[in-house]
């Protein structure tokens, strides 16, 4: 595949060109190269595995290739969602009795204070 590198990003040789005036189908790599495309070279991602980082592809742009090449970042930390309506209302199906209970308990309390 021939490309050319454009703000870190691929972009592919066309199948069809423009060359020295003429429309030229499937262009040959002396008509890319001419053209300042060049071969893209890709490489296998690196297995070592880093808890907490993952590996993303990059873009080298050598004198005669496009090389890609793996660069080890920091996973995302993505914010916890909010939760859902049912979420909600079953977190406040469990307050509300656990509050009951409380309120319970403190009343039984209070009668054996008042009581006692």
């Amino acid at each position: 595949m021939y490309a050319k590198l454009e703000n870190g990003y691929l972009r592919s040789a066309p199948k069809t060109v423009q060359w020295q005036g003429h429309t030229v189908n499937n262009p040959s790599a002396d008509k890319l190269a001419e053209l300042g495309y060049k071969p893209v070279l890709y490489t296998d991602m690196p297995i070592e595995v880093t808890e907490g980082k993952h590996w993303e592809s990059e873009w080298e742009e050598g004198e005669n290739a496009i090389r890609q090449v793996w660069i080890l970042v920091e996973d995302p930390v993505y914010p916890t969602p909010e939760p859902t309506p049912e979420e909600r209302i079953s977190s406040l199906e469990t307050t509300t009795d656990e509050l009951k209970s409380t309120s319970d308990d403190i009343i039984l309390m209070m009668a054996d204070i008042i009581g006692g």
